[in-house]
C-alpha cells in the first residue's frame, strides 16, 4: 500500500539502500546461487538465497516477492524464529551491509530498515561497530521490554524512499517498515560506511527478523520533519 511523502530540502532526506546480494546462478553452490560483484552484504556464507521458507539452519533466508524493491528484485532476509512445527528457534550470524558513494570523511546517521507485523513485534539489532548493537522492535516489548520501538519509516523524511513496484511505500499487508538507529558512521577513504545487523535469537514467530536494507542521511540532519 502506497504512502504519501513530502520531498525534502536537498540533502536532508533519508536514502534507502536495499540489502542486495546481486545474485548469480551457480549450480556448484548449495543454494544454487552466489553473490554477484555488486553485492553489499557480507559474509556470503551467512545467507541462503534459495528462497526456502522456515529452514531452521542458522542462516539468513531470502523471502521472495516481499518488502521493498531492490536491484535484484523484491525480497527480505528472514531469521525465522519458530514458525513451523518442529523448529527449535534460530540464531543467525552477525552480518554487514556496506553503503557506497558517500563523501569521504563525512558523517552520516545510519539506520536498519526492518519489517514487523501489526500483531507481533519483530526485532532486529543494529550498530556501526560489531560489539555495540542496539535492539529494536515494533513496540519495545522484546527481551523483557528492553528493546527500543523503531521509527515508522512512513514518518520519516526521504530523499530516496523505499518503493514497492516503483511507488514510495512503507506498509505491505499487515506489515510496517521500521527504522532502527544504528549510529553515526564516518565515510572511509573509499566513500563507504558499514552497518552491522543481527537478529535476536528466539524460538517463536514473534522473534523472527525481517531485514530489508539500510537508510542514511548526513549527520547534521534529522530524519523527522
Amino acid at each position: 500500500m502506497a504512502a504519501f511523502w513530502v520531498a525534502p530540502v536537498a540533502g536532508q532526506g533519508l536514502v534507502y539502500v536495499d540489502a542486495n546480494d546481486d545474485f548469480v546462478a551457480d549450480a556448484s553452490q548449495p543454494d544454487g546461487f552466489r553473490f554477484g560483484p555488486n553485492a553489499n552484504l557480507a559474509p556470503e556464507a551467512a545467507f541462503d538465497q534459495s528462497a526456502a521458507v522456515n529452514r531452521n539452519d542458522g542462516l539468513w533466508h531470502l523471502r521472495d516477492g516481499l518488502g521493498a524493491d531492490g536491484p535484484s528484485g523484491r525480497f527480505v532476509w528472514e531469521a525465522t524464529g519458530n514458525v513451523q512445527a518442529g523448529d527449535t528457534g534460530e540464531n543467525v550470524p552477525l552480518v554487514t551491509q556496506t553503503i557506497s558513494g558517500l563523501t569521504v570523511g563525512a558523517s552520516y546517521k545510519v539506520y536498519a530498515a526492518y519489517w514487523s507485523s501489526a500483531g507481533e513485534s519483530w526485532p532486529i539489532r543494529a550498530g556501526v561497530a560489531p560489539g555495540s548493537l542496539a535492539l529494536y522492535d515494533r513496540n519495545g516489548t522484546q527481551a523483557g521490554n528492553t528493546a527500543t520501538p523503531g521509527l515508522p519509516a512512513g514518518s520519516a523524511v526521504w530523499a530516496t524512499p523505499p518503493t514497492i513496484s516503483g511507488t514510495p511505500a512503507f506498509t505491505e499487508a499487515d506489515r510496517t517498515l521500521y527504522l532502527g538507529f544504528a549510529g553515526t558512521a564516518v565515510a572511509d577513504a573509499m566513500g563507504k560506511a558499514t552497518v552491522y545487523i543481527d537478529d535476536l535469537p528466539g524460538n517463536s514467530s514473534a522473534t523472527r527478523t525481517w531485514y530489508d536494507g539500510v537508510a542514511y542521511l548526513p549527520a547534521a540532519f534529522s530524519p523527522l520533519q
